[in-house]
């Protein structure tokens, strides 16, 4: 977190005043559980700036019609995106939901930063492939994956890491393989850590 704090540009943008020390370790936090396993992994070096809003935010989104030959192009509400230009942008009401309602399986700041990840492995390739064509199948069907993994490769990585780390217990029991995969990927058994966490909290 240190080394993310220090590398990272903080801007707050649509009408936030600042994105104050709080507010950037917490993204700071959420962001580095993805390296905590990693020892040797560097700290996201694609990303140079995180862009914070207030709420959601507009976003040009572009769409090429090879049919037509046509190039749409119009705006859409959005809570998270990440840039390949080194920028990742946030709803700071949203990062809070995520703080707030820890264990549903939806976590921006793990899902934005999850792109700026290469997965890897020819085991955990293979398993994204299956895993992505089963949730095509049928999107609406998986009890812990969101349906907006069905998209692309891309986003099926992103939701499936934000379900690792914050529904483990539920994506190891539905996806097994897929959760195997991810947890040598990321060096961490994500799925025990909730476990011992839960039970260390009614005790």
């Amino acid at each position: 977190m240190k080394i993310f704090l220090a590398e990272k540009t903080f801007t707050a943008c649509g009408g936030l005043r600042t994105v104050d020390d709080a507010m950037a370790v917490t993204i700071a936090g959420h962001a580095c559980l993805l390296l905590a396993g990693r020892g040797d992994a560097a700290c996201f070096p694609g990303v140079e700036s995180v862009l914070v809003y207030p709420d959601s935010f507009y976003s040009r989104v572009r769409n090429w019609d090879a049919a037509a030959g046509v190039e749409f192009v119009h705006t859409e509400a959005r809570v998270g995106e990440a840039s390949p230009m080194g920028s990742v942008v946030l709803s700071w009401r949203e990062v809070l939901q995520a703080s707030a309602l820890a264990g549903n399986g939806r976590n921006v700041v793990v899902h934005e930063f999850a792109h700026h990840l290469r997965p890897v492995g020819a085991v955990l390739l293979a398993e994204l492939d299956s895993g992505f064509r089963r949730l095509c199948a049928a999107p609406d069907a998986d009890p812990v994956l969101d349906s907006y993994g069905a998209e692309n490769k891309d986003e099926f990585w992103a939701v499936s890491v934000e379900a690792f780390f914050d529904d483990a217990v539920r994506l190891r029991e539905a996806h097994p393989a897929w959760y195997r995969a991810l947890a040598v990927f990321f060096e961490q058994d994500t799925a025990a850590q909730e476990i011992f966490f839960r039970d260390s909290v009614r005790s």
